[in-house]
């Protein structure tokens, strides 16, 4: 998600003057437990200031993103915009799709329900009212991913599947009310403007003490069991999503009044 650091300061113009100190006075002094290895050098010249560790192999720290972000600037540029796209497969006739309908993933990683939705109001305007054959999901412009980080838990929401569509992240917010003894649960493509109830992701309550959270494949949807007993009185999270390509189906499907279903083109 984006950070949206502000462009300026947000100290007043009163605030004490920060005392810049060498980042292993930083480290000493927080007595942080661990090999800590860090590098810190001027982004204009390149040069290093400082560092410590330097010679140690370690697994690098999430801020190794950048890299890639910076990676990806060089090699794609900045102007590149990665593409979601639909395609038919037929002619078009009286507002019908001869064909069919498929929704081409272009590994864009900032796909949300509010852009499917958009995209579906352009079927729309376009006088498109009827497929003739199957909605499909292409999702092959990335290799598939299980997950993130097979070390996580199995409910991380930051360590989903990866694959040529991602649709908010690839995670799906669980809700979770209890009223007059029992429990009512949802599992939906969440955003801001939007709460769309998904059907290839499902919730049972288990009267279990533990794992909190167990996952399994079953059907061709993501099949989830939580605890009763670790939920309380109501609230919500984000899980990952194991089958990113019937998400997005699912969710376009709805949106569009298509009948949706995965393929591997």
């Amino acid at each position: 998600m984006l950070a949206e650091a502000p462009l300026s300061s947000l100290r007043g113009a009163d605030a004490p003057k920060l005392v810049v100190k060498s980042a292993n006075v930083l480290v000493r002094a927080s007595r942080i437990s661990g090999r800590v290895v860090l590098a810190v050098t001027n982004v204009k010249t390149i040069a290093r200031i400082e560092g410590m560790n330097g010679n140690v192999s370690v697994a690098p720290a999430s801020v190794t993103k950048a890299i890639t972000a910076l990676y990806a600037l060089d090699v794609l540029g900045a102007n590149h915009r990665f593409r979601t796209r639909l395609i038919a497969t037929g002619n078009i006739t009286g507002g019908v799709v001869q064909g069919a309908l498929i929704l081409v993933g272009g590994g864009s990683p900032m796909l949300t329900t509010d852009d499917l939705a958009e995209i579906a109001s352009q079927l729309k305007a376009a006088g498109i009212t009827k497929v003739k054959g199957k909605f499909l999901v292409y999702d092959c412009a990335l290799p598939r991913v299980k997950t993130t980080d097979k070390d996580q838990t199995v409910h991380a929401g930051y360590s989903p599947a990866g694959r040529g569509i991602a649709l908010n992240y690839n995670r799906i917010q669980f809700e979770w009310r209890h009223k007059s003894g029992q429990y009512s649960t949802t599992m939906d493509a969440r955003t801001a403007k939007y709460r769309q109830d998904v059907a290839m992701a499902k919730m049972k309550i288990a009267n279990r003490s533990s794992p909190v959270f167990i996952y399994a494949d079953k059907g061709g949807a993501d099949n989830w069991s939580v605890t009763g007993g670790a939920l309380g009185g109501g609230g919500a999270r984000w899980l990952p999503l194991r089958k990113p390509a019937f998400y997005a189906a699912d969710v376009f499907a709805t949106m569009a009044g298509a009948q949706a279903s995965d393929c591997n083109l």
